[in-house]
């Protein structure tokens, strides 16, 4: 996770950063669903 952060703020190349910024930002998606989903997911069966 920290090289996407690196990786987005410090490449040369514009497709580098948008790449990396991307998977970030799903990364960070991935874990807020998680987050959420799976203790709305818990409550809603116990």
């Amino acid at each position: 996770m920290l090289r996407l952060i690196v990786e987005s703020d410090s490449s040369r190349y514009l497709g580098h950063r948008v790449g990396a910024s991307l998977a970030l930002i799903g990364l960070i998606a991935l874990f807020a669903l998680a987050g959420y989903g799976v203790p709305a997911l818990l409550a809603h069966y116990f």
